[in-house]
């Protein structure tokens, strides 16, 4: 993305468009009042900028001698600490004569949050921040894909095929990013809906069923990680459980699941036993999101559904118990706090629990996001729960060898 957009803001690059594409953009994008042509022939577009002294680097840099715009770009990145507060600092001493930007690009136009606009002390201590005023928000739904359109519809001067190929296809990669084409494809689909009763009473059908099969995908991405979890259940010494039938995937995987927050389906294994009322599980689950883990069940405690619970609650919970369980566990420290059912978890294929950067490839069946969708193809969902499994094993089963004494 960044590659291809600094060759086109540079009137160096290589492309047809000389200062045009940057012109265009300083103004439409940004909202520059007045783009000349001594600033168009003495400007610099640098990628992966190297600030001086430092181990920072912008995204894309614009700038000539009186003049500095840092353009950072952020997809399902994390941000990082006093970022933008130290690019402002360092295009604020290179600008003179003008108000210092920073231009920050996202797929949806979001702002920093305080974290990239603050400094910090040695102490963690925040002693100063720059205002929201002195970014420029800009997306890659909104702006960049108009931008794009119109260098190639809206100009007036030929682009050679090539180019133009160059160019299609870039913007259909930015169409495919921010999902630009899903919601174009549902504008044209609801005008098909209203064009008579067949039509919409179709659509109300189709709707209906849509819910039942998202619940099957979940059964079924369920039923692979059974079938490929069986040559690993020796290896770790876990037994499937089947005595309680606890937010089991078989029962959870309903249309309810989209009618309330959750229905948690799930596949239980279980670890060993802690005292005679706990036990250690390790279980597969949707939230919303996929992911797996250990967990602590109570057998004897009520649920509104039947026989047995989580084991988050602390009348009986002791210490004894929290202390046999990172001895099984051959850890540390526990991942949750001491009164959270969950003992150590992730997502699922990443292997972490961090939501920012990483969650894309994690299948989220609230909100079918592609990651999900994808799992509708028998070979690609065999595929995926394999890449989980390993995940599974490096990351959450591999602390069970010394305490069941087997290799993985």
């Amino acid at each position: 993305m960044c590659r291809l957009l600094a060759d086109l803001l540079n009137p160096s690059g290589a492309h047809h468009g000389g200062g045009s594409y940057l012109r265009h953009f300083l103004r439409e994008v940004l909202g520059a009042p007045t783009v000349t042509k001594r600033f168009l022939h003495t400007v610099q577009v640098e990628k992966e900028y190297l600030i001086p002294g430092t181990e920072r680097r912008i995204d894309l840099a614009i700038y000539n001698d009186q003049y500095f715009l840092p353009l950072e770009v952020k997809i399902h990145a994390e941000e990082q600490r006093s970022q933008c507060y130290d690019y402002y600092q360092y295009a604020r001493e290179r600008t003179t004569g003008g108000d210092t930007r920073v231009c920050y690009l996202t797929i949806e136009g979001k702002l920093p949050s305080n974290y990239s606009l603050s400094k910090y002390d040695k102490d963690g201590n925040v002693v100063d921040r720059i205002d929201t005023e002195k970014i420029i928000p800009i997306s890659f739904l909104r702006h960049i894909i108009s931008w794009l359109r119109q260098i190639l519809f809206g100009g007036t001067e030929e682009i050679p095929a090539e180019e133009r190929e160059i160019l299609t296809q870039y913007l259909q990669a930015v169409e495919d990013v921010t999902g630009a084409v899903r919601a174009d494809s549902k504008e044209l689909a609801a005008d098909l809906l209203l064009e008579n009763e067949v039509h919409f009473r179709a659509g109300l059908q189709i709707a209906d069923a849509m819910d039942r099969a998202k619940a099957a995908l979940i059964r079924k991405v369920m039923e692979e990680f059974r079938r490929q979890m069986k040559p690993v259940v020796d290896t770790y010494g876990l037994e499937e459980e089947d005595r309680f039938q606890y937010y089991i995937f078989e029962k959870q995987a309903t249309e309810a699941f989209y009618t309330v927050y959750s229905t948690y389906p799930g596949l239980n294994y279980r670890v060993g036993k802690l005292d005679e009322r706990y036990e250690l599980w390790f279980r597969i689950e949707v939230e919303h999101r996929l992911l797996a883990g250990f967990c602590v069940f109570d057998g004897e405690r009520e649920s509104e559904y039947e026989q047995g619970a989580q084991g988050d609650k602390m009348i009986q919970r002791t210490r004894e118990i929290e202390q046999k369980l990172l001895d099984l566990l051959n850890i540390q420290t526990m991942d949750c706090q001491i009164n959270n059912w969950w003992v150590r978890w992730a997502y699922l294929p990443t292997g972490s629990r961090q939501e920012k950067g990483n969650l894309e490839r994690v299948p989220d069946f609230k909100q079918m996001n592609e990651a999900a969708i994808r799992l509708s193809d028998e070979k690609k969902r065999s595929a995926f729960v394999a890449e989980c499994m390993k995940v599974i094993q490096s990351s959450l089963l591999c602390v069970l060898k010394s305490s069941q004494g087997k290799e993985s």
